[in-house]
């Protein structure tokens, strides 16, 4: 287990890099692939593994336009479902 304070401060980056797809500084799959990378070095983070499937459902989606990863999502929806889950995310460390 994680000290509170590394599992802070990566949940922090995290919330940076999805901020910053939701300003348009950063594409989509690259805020994603970052956050994946994140959740794994943090021992699949759960505050983070949304992301990390989701990046996998993104990849799938891009590379053979199917995927397995998240009920529903297809290259239509996606977009739309990783806003959400960062705005979810982003309210909860928000709130604490």
């Amino acid at each position: 287990m994680r000290p509170a304070e590394e599992t802070e401060a990566v949940a922090s980056y995290a919330a940076e890099v999805l901020q910053d797809f939701l300003l348009g500084k950063t594409a989509m799959r690259e805020a994603l692939s970052t956050v994946k990378d994140l959740c794994i070095a943090a021992d699949m983070l759960q505050e983070l593994y949304d992301f990390y499937l989701l990046f996998f459902a993104l990849d799938d989606l891009l590379e053979i336009g199917t995927q397995h990863y998240w009920d529903g999502a297809d290259l239509s929806n996606i977009e739309g479902i990783v806003r959400s889950r960062i705005g979810g995310f982003l309210a909860r460390r928000s709130a604490a």
